[in-house]
C-alpha cells in the first residue's frame, strides 16, 4: 500500500523500501548504516514489517488497529482507542478527531481491505495475470569484508547479478567507496556451488588483493528482484491529487460491504499500471514512481507507544529514564519547586507511571512536550544505533524480581524499552505472577 510494490521507493519524509520504514523505526529490526540499508531489501524488510505488525497487535489487541498503527503510530492508536473508549475500528474511523489523524491514517485500514480483496481474487480483476517466478537463492555469512569486484570474480558470477540479489547494499559499496561488511548475509544464486562461510573464506584468501582504485566505480541500476516485481498492475490507494484510472467496481463493493461508506470514511482502491521504465536509482526517480501513489505517512512513524502529552490538569505520567531534573530543565524551573507543588519529600524518587503536576509560567505546554519527545527520540536513536530487536520472550515475575534483575537478565535491557513492550503494566511496582513481554536484543558491531 505505501510503496506501490516498488522495493526501491523513497518518500518525501525519508521512508524507504517496500514497507516504507522510517530510519528510526527500521533500525529497531534492521541494519541501516553507511554500507547497508536493509529497508531496501524486500526480504529483510518484510521480516522487519512482520515484527512491527506483531508488536502493534500485542499493544493494541486487534488487527485493524495494528494495521492502522503502521501508518499512524502505536501511541497515536492507543490514544484514539482510549479517547473513544473502544477498539471498534469503524467507530474510531468515523468519530475520532485529532489534528494528526488525517486522510491517510483514516483511510489506511479500508485501503488495506481493498488491496486484500484484489490480492485474494486476482483473476477476477486481472484475467490475464502472469506471475513472476520467485527468486531462488542461498545465503552465506561473509567471513571478511570484501569488494564486490573481488566477490564477483571469486564466485564467478556477474557483478550485476550480485547486486540484483543484494539490494540492501548501498551505492557506496557498488561504486567502490565502501566494502561489503564482514558478517553480512550475502545472497547468492541457488545454482552451482553450495557455499559456506568456510569455503568462501578459503577461496577469498587465495585471491590477490585489489585496490579500491581498481574497482569499477560506475554503478549499474539494481534490477528489481523477481519475487517482488509486479508482473501485473498493482493495487494502490491514492492520496489527494493522485491521477489514476477508475477502480474495478467489485473490489470497492466488497470493501463497502465490510465497512459502510460514510463521509468520514472514504475508501477508493485504484488500479495503477506500473510505468514502463527502468527501476529508479535515485531518491528523486523512486519518488516519481512510488509512494506518491499511496497514502503517505502523515505523522513521523514511531513504534514508541508511550504518550508524552500533558493531561488537561497539567500532569504527566512519568516515563522510564525521566527525572525531576529533566522536568525542571524543560520547564525552566527548579526540582525543588516541583517537589513543593507535588508535596514530595527531599530525595523522594519519581516512580514510573506516577503522575507529576507541572506549572507552565515560563514555557508553553507545546514547548515542554517537544523537548520531552526529543529527549526520548535521541535516547532511543542512540541505543538502536548499536542494537536491534530479534524477538521476544515472556517473563513471569517471581518474588524478589526487580526492574534491575529483569533488565540485567535480558542483557542490560534499557528500562524504557521494557516499558514500551509493556505499556499497560505498572513496572514501577511489579508483583509476582505478572507477565512481562521482554524483547530479545542483539548488539550490532561495526562489522555486522
Amino acid at each position: 500500500m505505501e510503496s506501490s510494490f516498488n522495493p526501491a521507493a523513497y518518500s518525501k519524509v525519508s521512508a524507504a523500501g517496500l514497507w516504507q520504514f522510517m530510519r528510526s523505526t527500521g533500525r529497531r529490526y534492521m541494519r541501516i548504516d553507511n554500507s547497508v540499508d536493509e529497508r531496501l531489501d524486500p526480504f529483510r524488510s518484510t521480516e522487519a514489517a512482520a515484527q512491527l505488525l506483531s508488536y502493534n497487535y500485542r499493544l493494541l489487541g486487534t488487527w485493524p488497529l495494528a494495521l492502522t498503527a503502521y501508518n499512524h503510530g502505536a501511541a497515536g492508536m492507543r490514544r484514539a482507542k482510549e479517547s473513544m473508549g473502544t477498539d471498534d475500528i469503524v467507530k474510531i474511523l468515523r468519530n475520532y478527531k485529532s489534528p494528526t489523524f488525517g486522510f491517510a491514517s483514516r483511510n489506511f485500514y479500508v485501503s488495506f481491505l481493498a488491496a486484500l480483496e484484489i490480492d485474494s481474487h486476482p483473476d477476477k480483476y486481472f484475467p490475464d495475470l502472469k506471475r513472476a517466478q520467485a527468486i531462488k537463492f542461498q545465503e552465506v555469512e561473509l567471513p571478511t569484508q570484501a569488494q564486490p569486484a573481488v566477490l564477483a570474480r571469486t564466485l564467478k558470477i556477474s557483478r550485476d547479478r550480485l547486486r540484483e540479489l543484494n539490494p540492501g547494499l548501498r551505492s557506496a559499496v557498488w561504486d567502490g567507496h565502501r566494502q561489503i561488511p564482514k558478517g553480512y548475509r550475502l545472497r547468492l544464486p541457488d545454482e552451482g556451488n553450495a557455499w559456506t562461510s568456510e569455503q568462501l573464506a578459503k577461496r577469498m584468501g587465495a585471491e590477490p588483493a585489489i585496490r579500491v582504485a581498481e574497482v569499477e566505480r560506475a554503478p549499474s541500476p539494481p534490477p528489481t528482484p523477481a519475487a517482488v516485481t509486479p508482473a501485473a498492475p498493482a493495487a494502490t490507494v491514492p492520496g489527494p491529487g493522485s491521477k489514476s484510472a477508475a477502480p474495478p467496481a467489485g473490489a470497492i463493493n466488497t470493501v463497502a460491504a465490510q465497512i459502510e461508506s460514510a463521509q468520514d470514511v472514504k475508501a477508493v482502491a485504484v488500479i495503477g499500471r506500473p510505468a514502463a521504465r527502468a527501476q529508479p536509482v535515485t531518491a528523486a526517480q523512486a519518488e516519481d514512481l512510488g509512494p506518491s501513489l499511496g497514502p503517505a505517512i502523515e505523522t513521523p512513524q514511531s513504534a514508541d507507544p508511550i504518550d508524552y502529552s500533558i493531561a488537561a490538569n497539567d500532569t504527566i505520567a512519568v516515563a522510564a529514564d525521566e527525572t525531576l531534573g529533566h522536568y525542571a530543565e524543560w520547564l525552566g524551573t527548579s526540582a525543588a519547586r516541583l517537589r513543593q507543588i507535588n508535596k514530595m519529600k527531599f530525595k523522594q524518587p519519581v516512580l514510573i507511571g506516577r503522575h507529576i503536576k507541572l506549572e507552565f509560567d515560563k514555557i508553553s505546554r507545546d514547548n515542554f512536550e517537544q523537548q520531552r519527545r526529543e529527549y526520548h527520540r535521541v535516547l532511543q536513536a542512540s541505543y538502536f544505533a548499536a542494537h536491534r530487536i530479534i524477538g521476544t520472550e515472556v517473563h513471569i515475575v517471581r518474588r524478589g524480581d526487580t526492574l534491575w534483575t529483569v533488565t540485567q537478565h535480558a542483557g542490560q535491557l534499557p528500562v524504557w524499552l521494557l516499558q514500551q513492550y509493556n505499556p499497560d503494566v505498572d513496572i514501577g511496582e511489579m508483583r509476582p505472577g505478572v507477565e512481562l513481554v521482554v524483547p530479545k536484543v542483539e548488539e550490532v558491531t561495526a562489522n555486522g
